[in-house]
């Protein structure tokens, strides 16, 4: 239990950074995006600047957008 418990308590602090995002299991930090995909209504994908792709579900794909879209706005 503990440790489920741990893992939740991550998965919420992730979700309210405002420069980290999870995706399919994956922490992606908005400020390594080199770029993302546009949704195919079944997955999509974001390329890190090291390279790694992440993929997504399409479910995910609009609250992704919209926590990667806030994080560049306020950068501007």
């Amino acid at each position: 239990y503990e440790r489920y418990q741990m893992t939740s308590d991550i998965l919420e602090r992730v979700l309210l950074c405002p420069r980290t995002a999870f995706i399919s299991n994956e922490i992606v930090d908005l400020q390594r995006v080199q770029c993302v995909s546009m949704s195919n209504g079944v997955s999509f994908e974001i390329t890190l600047v090291s390279g790694v792709v992440v993929k997504g579900q399409h479910v995910q794909f609009s609250n992704f957008m919209n926590k990667y879209m806030n994080y560049l706005e306020s950068k501007c």
